[in-house]
């Protein structure tokens, strides 16, 4: 797995300002961000991407460091500008149990 962005970039020969990201499943929107000029990382494990489009939030945080489903030493932390369709520790709005406990 390639960690650096430069590394990454100059492998599969994209510039800086290319978009990268990462999804499995959701064919029209892979086949949408394809033509507006998004690069698809295939190595769904990848810290290289400004998007992640996942199913479940397991696969956006097991890879991120201080989260309870990384505990191996390796993890890396979202930046800024990378964009994911989760969030840490939703669940107390996102669950019934959750919201019940919060009221």
């Amino acid at each position: 797995m390639i960690t650096d962005w430069d590394v990454y970039r100059k492998r599969n020969e994209l510039v800086k300002a290319d978009r990268i990201f990462i999804c499995r499943g959701y064919g029209s929107l892979k086949k949408a961000l394809r033509k507006r000029g998004w690069y698809e990382n295939e190595d769904f494990d990848s810290p290289i991407f400004h998007l992640k489009f996942t199913v479940r939030s397991k696969d956006v945080f097991k890879m991120q460091k201080g989260t309870n489903s990384n505990m191996k030493e390796g993890g890396f932390e979202l930046k800024d500008f990378q964009m994911v369709n989760h969030f840490y520790k939703h669940g107390f709005i996102t669950s019934k149990i959750g919201l019940t406990s919060s009221l």
